[in-house]
């Protein structure tokens, strides 16, 4: 087919992505270079690495005056395949033409010392290192990719000089040359096929979404259907932000899976070191965004260290699974440290406000001292001789916003048979009574009006008989009892 054939069967049939890979070859051997971009770049986000696809990709953008591009090009296709004569030779001409000699030196010295292309690499060296930085020239060459002259190896696949009789690397003889030009891709040399990741990558996100799912559902059906327990639930801070915050978590949860995957596409072709499957980029950025969602579920006091665990296992996925340059995994880093918390913060004060997060010291602090006691939210007076009178002082948890946040207390009575029935009266000190209620049936169980932090309340029981009695409060505010 020709070019034109190829073009229309393209349009047709978009992910024969071999057929596109010859396209774009035709393209540039026409010289049409900016057509031949465009397909290339596709091969190089969407098809699995090919060195020629990278090769071909840096030639064309050298040949289109994108210098520093085009040594990107390179530079991340050198760590998938460190030991690529060409590639090497292909950077030092990139940097030589950008007017980068004293990088190019560095390049040719390398190869000149590694013997693996001695006179080639010496004479360039020479030529370089006779030059200075403003000259802009390197011995006549003007090519960051002399097509048609190297040759691959048939049992390692990798290229030397048309000169060589023998393989560099594994020392075959040549009997069989491979040209650049050849219609079929050079193997993939990665020793880590990208598909293992995808599918690996893919079972732990599976793993991750379905907890995620099952602590989703779990608070949705005791939002949907309360059963009697949300008072209890609502004096610990975690069982309180569970329910206050379930709309939030389950908003910015569903907006990570999207703009995770995103941002790390975008990043990678700002960055021109998208070497990857499309599929592997979307496999790593839903991994991350599967475990942030896991972990907006988990303990606030442990909400620090999550955060910290999930920023450096997002460095280390984006290093190992993209395999780019760890200059451009830390801009990739960098980017995802400063996206994702903006997303967390818009969403947290699109339903909550700004209160929350300016308190969120006072909240963290609180969390950390509610853990410390035995039976969070739970405060009891044992062994009470009835009658008495017990002064109650609720104190604030340091922050306003969960003070107003906080549920009603709820009390407990439980007292034997013989004395009931018991009457109690909570009134605030001097002010206006909460409850007042007959105890018929014990044990009791009975919620409050708001309470204000600070305040003195009195509680009075009294009974028809003497007798000992257990009063329990379930509150989240902190609370302190004293017999009057």
């Amino acid at each position: 087919m020709d070019v034109a054939e190829l073009a229309a069967y393209i349009e047709t049939h978009p992910d024969e992505h071999e057929q596109r890979w010859r396209l774009a070859r035709a393209l540039y051997k026409s010289m049409d270079y900016s057509a031949a971009l465009a397909h290339l770049r596709v091969l190089h986000e969407q098809w699995e690495p090919y060195i020629y696809v990278e090769r071909y990709l840096g030639a064309a953008l050298y040949r289109l005056g994108e210098y520093e591009q085009a040594a990107s090009v390179i530079e991340n296709a050198l760590v998938l395949w460190p030991d690529e004569v060409s590639l090497r030779q292909q950077l030092a001409r990139i940097y030589e033409k950008s007017g980068q000699m004293e990088k190019a030196s560095a390049v040719w010295r390398t190869l000149y010392h590694s013997g693996q292309e001695g006179n080639d690499s010496a004479q360039s060296l020479e030529s370089n290192e006779k030059l200075t930085p403003i000259s802009g020239k390197s011995a006549g060459r003007d090519s960051a990719l002399e097509l048609g002259k190297s040759k691959d190896c048939v049992k390692c696949g990798a290229q030397n000089s048309e000169k060589r009789d023998v393989c560099w690397q594994c020392g075959a003889p040549f009997g069989i040359e491979l040209t650049i030009d050849s219609d079929a891709p050079a193997a993939d040399a990665n020793p880590w096929p990208q598909w293992i990741w995808v599918l690996w990558g893919g079972l732990f996100m599976a793993a991750l979404c379905t907890v995620g799912v099952y602590i989703t559902l779990q608070n949705l059906f005791q939002a949907l259907a309360p059963d009697g327990g949300e008072a209890i639930r609502r004096s610990t801070l975690d069982g309180l932000l569970a329910e206050r915050l379930l709309a939030y978590r389950i908003t910015a949860g569903v907006g990570l899976f999207f703009l995770w995957p995103w941002m790390l596409r975008r990043a990678l072709r700002l960055l021109g070191a998208a070497s990857v499957l499309r599929a592997t980029i979307n496999t790593t950025g839903l991994l991350l965004a599967a475990a942030a969602y896991a972990a907006l579920w988990g303990p606030i006091r442990l909400l620090p260290i999550m955060a910290l665990v999930l920023l450096a296992s997002s460095f280390v996925l984006t290093a190992a699974t993209l395999r780019i340059t760890m200059k451009h995994a830390f801009m990739v880093w960098m980017a995802q440290c400063a996206v994702i918390p903006v997303w967390l913060v818009i969403c947290l004060a699109g339903y909550e406000g700004v209160r929350p997060l300016l308190e969120s010291p006072a909240i963290m602090r609180f969390a950390i001292h509610e853990h410390q006691r035995i039976t969070p939210g739970y405060y009891a007076a044992t062994r009470l001789y009835l009658p008495t009178t017990l002064r109650l002082t609720w104190a604030s948890t340091g922050s306003s916003w969960l003070d107003a946040q906080a549920a009603p207390p709820t009390f407990e009575i439980i007292t034997g048979m013989e004395m009931l029935p018991l009457t109690y009266v909570l009134d605030q000190d001097g002010g206006q009574t909460l409850m007042h209620d007959v105890v018929a049936g014990t044990p009791y169980r009975r919620t409050a009006g708001r309470i204000q932090p600070g305040a003195p309340y009195i509680l009075a029981m009294n009974a028809p008989l003497p007798g000992n009695a257990i009063v329990a409060c379930y509150s989240l505010l902190p609370l302190a009892m004293q017999l009057q």
